[in-house]
């Protein structure tokens, strides 16, 4: 659903995603591609969701390149809104720059 053209079925397709990621990253990340390309979108509507499944898969923002750190900031209000555990809170925790910690709280 991630490749179709309706932007509710993007969307959808994204927060099924988003509600397994935790346990089923591998598989997420076969879709990596797809989910940087609907954030890079700056007219699609749920960027901040692409951002927030695509920081998800990735490593650990001190890891990051800064275009990378720069769509998992992005993310920042969604992830610190649905903190449901320690995997929601990784970016914050992991973040040793202290201007990324502060960019994110």
């Amino acid at each position: 659903m991630l490749e179709e053209e309706q932007v509710q079925l993007q969307t959808s397709a994204l927060r099924s995603l988003n509600a397994v990621v935790d346990t089923h990253w591998a598989e997420v990340a076969g879709s990596i591609s797809v989910i940087e390309a609907l954030y890079e979108d700056e007219f699609f509507a749920s960027r901040d969701l692409a951002a927030l499944l695509a920081s998800k898969v990735r490593p650990p923002l001190d890891l990051l390149p800064p275009r990378a750190r720069a769509r998992s900031i992005h993310a920042s209000e969604r992830i610190l809104a649905s903190a449901r555990g320690r995997a929601s809170r990784k970016p914050v925790a992991t973040a040793r720059d202290p201007q990324i910690r502060n960019d994110l709280n």
